[in-house]
């Protein structure tokens, strides 16, 4: 009887209890695209085995990556990971205060309506007081124009008041209707389901347990961005490096310590594994990867409108070419010139697709997006669609970018801010300074008026990779202005990293096209036609400027298509694509033309895209 009661009693021992401990963020590692939260929790342990249970955390944990350290002589027996849709996340404090400051706001309305009530009333009485009765009264010329002057002034004085409470109470009705928005959706965010993270513990005794717990999260991370300033042609780069932090676990972050990463975390905790590398023949028809024309965006859930040109491979604008959210019915055409522009109101890529080209499927990355749309059927260019068959999706993947992954996470650079920060969780992104710093720059005009009439200054730089810069949106100052919105990708500049600070007006540069008799002329079975060009620069600032200048030849696909009598006098001639570049030092205030002209022979009664 003994021996079967100490069994009996023995679960009751093996289980002392369950404990609900508080757990608190304390740093936050942000990538691109997850964050990884390291908690900490100080609780009292009986002897025996526990289940202790972390609540109200976020439910975008994922599982894989809990880590419990400080175990020290305690037994983790089990770790695991639940959702919680009973029990909501507390906002009893913050409802509190937003109801407090709305009841405050209503009655600061409140008042006001009373106040505009009786300037209403203050106002009918001057009216039905206004007209004096010369039967009764008999008044003198002083005596009216008093009565007219205190009508006058205090008719003045009462509207103007009127006018001023009709702003104040216009602004209020905003305030009060953003706090309730703030309101509904501190309500919604409630009424999402919470997290919880169970541990199986067993302790040789009773004691005070100070546990660390880190997880990965989805829904939160960076991204960056730039203000570049430059004070005059002199002057170095300022750069103000950026980044836009956002997290709507569901879980705030109060003073947390913050480390900014620009890779992913490893989720995996199996130990890598070397496979063959088996060398073939590559097939004729394989078309290589450009992994530097090719580069890797992420979505950039701070952009809600986009705009940008789309063109065929040649540079050239492609007109009609449907823009759309994918998986929405929300979008546009471009316009003649190939411009187009977008709200976006959600989703996170954008596809482009026109009748004889490949549709193009790019994520929401930037507020300037510039597509180039092809008509053949690369391998690199190819969109896998939803549709397609998972194995052909993995294939496609793994030949398009193997190397980009381990370039990646060879490179992984870490920030640490130095300032901790709250972070709530939200659909807000908040901006964290990175670095600041300063690069000397070489600046230049630059100047395509057979794309664009405008003449650009440009910047560029060098020894730039120090500073570990990342694809993003930068916003340029030039001499004190606001000079426009580019986007940043340091992975496409080789030696020097391009800058476009704006267009310059006082630099005009006119392309036309000179004709002559002899532009067409026949010669047996073959047409010759001739084209002739000026370009003419205009320097209109008291200064001399540096001139980049760009225009082109045709190139001819095809034998029976010839180009001769090419002439472009000092211009540098990339005969692979027909490209002309000028490198011109333009005085001040000095007018000068360049010319270019060449002979285009095809057979006759033949048709060619010219011009």
């Amino acid at each position: 009887m003994r021996i079967a009661y100490i069994l009996f009693l023995l679960p009751f021992y093996v289980l002392a209890g369950s404990i609900e401990p508080k757990i608190t963020p304390k740093k936050v590692t942000l990538y691109l695209e997850k964050a990884q939260i390291h908690a900490t929790s100080n609780f009292h342990l009986k002897a025996g085995r526990t289940q202790v249970v972390f609540k109200q955390i976020s439910s975008e944990v994922d599982p894989a990556s809990i880590q419990v350290k400080g175990l020290g002589k305690l037994n983790l027996h089990s770790v695991s990971f639940q959702t919680n849709y009973i029990e909501n996340k507390d906002i009893s404090t913050p409802l509190k205060n937003f109801q407090q400051q709305l009841d405050k706001l209503n009655r600061e309305k409140a008042v006001l309506e009373f106040e505009k009530d009786g300037l209403e009333k203050e106002l009918s009485l001057l009216e039905a007081n206004k007209h004096v009765n010369n039967e009764k009264q008999n008044l003198s010329v002083n005596q009216l124009e008093a009565y007219t002057v205190f009508y006058r002034n205090k008719t003045t004085s009462v509207k103007t008041k009127q006018y001023d409470l009709k702003i104040a109470l216009e602004q209020l009705s905003k305030n009060i209707q953003n706090l309730k928005k703030q309101i509904s959706t501190a309500k919604a965010d409630a009424e999402k389901p919470t997290g919880e993270i169970i541990l199986e513990l067993e302790a040789p005794n009773a004691q005070t347990a100070t546990l660390e717990i880190s997880y990965v999260v989805n829904n939160a991370g960076w991204y960056p961005s730039y203000e570049i300033k430059s004070e005059n042609l002199n002057s170095n780069l300022q750069f103000d490096y950026k980044a836009n932090v956002y997290q709507a676990t569901g879980q705030d972050w109060e003073t947390v310590k913050i480390t900014l990463s620009t890779g992913n975390p490893n989720l995996s905790n199996q130990k890598p594994e070397v496979k063959p590398h088996y060398l073939n023949f590559v097939r004729y028809n394989y078309s290589k990867p450009n992994y530097k024309s090719q580069p890797k965006y992420r979505y950039n859930p701070g952009v809600d409108f986009v705009r940008g040109k789309v063109t065929d491979k040649s540079g050239m604008p492609l007109p009609g070419v449907n823009v759309i959210i994918q998986n929405t019915r929300v979008g546009t055409q471009t316009d003649f010139d190939g411009n187009y522009s977008l709200e976006i109101p959600n989703g996170r890529k954008l596809s482009f697709s026109s009748v004889g080209f490949d549709t193009k499927v790019v994520p929401i990355y930037s507020s300037q997006i510039n597509v180039s749309l092809s008509s053949g059927a690369a391998l690199e260019e190819v969109v896998v669609s939803a549709l397609a068959d998972s194995r052909y999706k993995e294939d496609a993947e793994y030949i398009r970018q193997p190397e980009v992954k381990k370039d990646i996470a060879l490179s992984q650079v870490l920030f640490e801010i130095s300032k901790p920060y709250t972070i709530t969780s939200s659909s807000e992104t908040q901006i964290i300074n990175i670095d600041q710093f300063e690069i000397p720059a070489k600046y230049q005009h630059f100047s395509a008026p057979l794309v664009n009439p405008e003449v650009y200054l440009t910047a560029s730089v060098e020894d730039y990779e120090q500073y570990d810069m990342l694809p993003g949106d930068a916003n340029i100052y030039f001499d004190g202005s606001y000079a426009g919105k580019v986007f940043l990708d340091p992975r496409l500049a080789e030696s020097k990293l391009q800058l476009s600070l704006g267009v310059d007006p006082s630099i005009i540069v006119e392309r036309t096209r000179v004709n002559n008799k002899k532009d067409k002329s026949f010669f047996g079975n073959t047409l010759k036609v001739n084209r002739n060009y000026t370009l003419k620069i205009n320097n209109q600032k008291n200064r001399p400027i540096n001139l980049k200048l760009i225009d082109r030849i045709p190139v001819s696909q095809n034998d029976a298509i010839s180009i001769e009598d090419i002439d472009y006098g000092q211009a540098e001639l990339n005969k692979d694509t027909g490209i002309l570049t000028w490198e011109l030092k333009i005085g001040a205030l000095e007018q000068t033309d360049k010319k270019f002209s060449y002979q285009v022979n095809y057979p006759k009664g033949k048709t060619i895209n010219l011009d």
